[in-house]
């Protein structure tokens, strides 16, 4: 590349630097001559040295400082606006003929961005503790869900009605996604009550699951005990965390 400088020209070298072209942006935006800055090579960096400090260079400064820490803010604004569960208790019912059967978990793990309306849940299926008994527990892990194999259950989408997380009241609203247990993936739409407080959010759900949406048999044999449609309640008290 020919030397500009006696032509008033910057001498800049030819390579795709985006930062080359934000300078010579801001040079025409505000009309600074070039002969202002000096470029000085250190190893593979380009550094602009000011030799004169006028008002203008300054007035770049400040807006360069101004953009970059109004894009920290903003970044560290939306990382606060995430929730997440911090107290937990989802619990299943099987109502059937001969047996009714209930298991606890206080392990549900999540996190809602509030901006988006997405959220994402997950459970681990051996963290429900209850059931009539000790063999129960182990059909229910074993032959069942298949737990060491399919250790977690998620749900995961979006709200899809309106709701404000700034502004304290409860909504009713219907949460969209795929829910995820034994290694099969079904869109589901659940409906919920949030409760928007100062600094919290209470999510209260009721719904129900097929057994046969999951690929999950009953054996004949235990037909009667064991309902094909598992109601399920999850309660969840939501914060920010707080690094």
């Amino acid at each position: 590349m020919e030397n500009s400088s006696e032509s008033g020209k910057l001498d800049v070298p030819f390579q795709p630097n985006p930062f080359l072209n934000l300078n010579q942006l801001l040079f025409r935006t505000f009309s600074i001559n070039p002969e202002q800055f000096h470029l000085q090579k250190e190893g593979d960096v380009t550094l602009r040295k000011l030799k004169s400090c006028s008002g203008k260079v300054f007035r770049i400064k400040f807006l360069l400082i101004c953009v970059f820490s109004f894009l920290f803010l903003f970044e560290s604004a939306n990382a606060q606006q995430k929730i997440f569960v911090q107290q937990s208790k989802i619990t299943f019912l099987s109502e059937a003929q001969l047996e009714t059967i209930t298991a606890t978990s206080g392990e549900l793990k999540g996190v809602v961005d509030p901006q988006n309306k997405t959220f994402a849940f997950s459970v681990t299926s051996k963290s429900f503790k209850g059931f009539n008994s000790p063999l129960q527990q182990e059909h229910f892990n074993d032959n069942y869900l298949e737990s060491d194999k399919y250790p977690v259950i998620t749900f995961t989408g979006k709200i899809i009605d309106e709701i404000n997380f700034e502004k304290p009241g409860v909504y009713t609203v219907r949460a969209k996604g795929m829910l995820s247990m034994k290694g099969v993936s079904r869109e589901q739409i659940i409906r919920a009550t949030v409760d928007v407080k100062s600094g919290q959010v209470t999510i209260n759900s009721d719904f129900e699951v097929l057994l046969d949406d999951y690929s999950i048999r009953i054996p004949r044999v235990v037909s009667q005990k064991i309902s094909p449609s598992i109601k399920v309640k999850m309660e969840a008290l939501l914060k920010p965390q707080h690094k």
